[in-house]
């Protein structure tokens, strides 16, 4: 999209993946973390502490604050699922 000084405005492209029906492993994890199970707590940062912080790298760009940033969204993350409905979707 050219703007009057003739310069162009680059938007990158993400990409998005369909969202697939949960397996019956992560069906399993979920189970367990309503139960405040501290193995699955473990076995869900270990699936994916890696994915999450490299979106939160990109996004922050400082690798400390990313660090920060991922611990507190997973600690959040297991503490709150004793409150999430599956079914209602919060």
């Amino acid at each position: 999209m050219p703007f009057a000084s003739g310069c162009m405005l680059i938007i990158p492209t993400l990409k998005l993946h369909a969202i697939s029906e949960p397996t019956a492993v992560e069906t399993a994890l979920v189970r367990r973390l309503h139960q405040r199970d501290e193995a699955a707590m473990l076995l869900f940062y270990d699936q994916y502490s890696t994915m999450l912080y490299d979106v939160i790298l990109r996004i922050v760009k400082h690798v400390q604050m990313a660090e920060d940033v991922l611990q507190e969204s997973m600690l959040k993350t297991c503490y709150s699922f004793p409150a999430y409905n599956p079914s209602g979707g919060a």
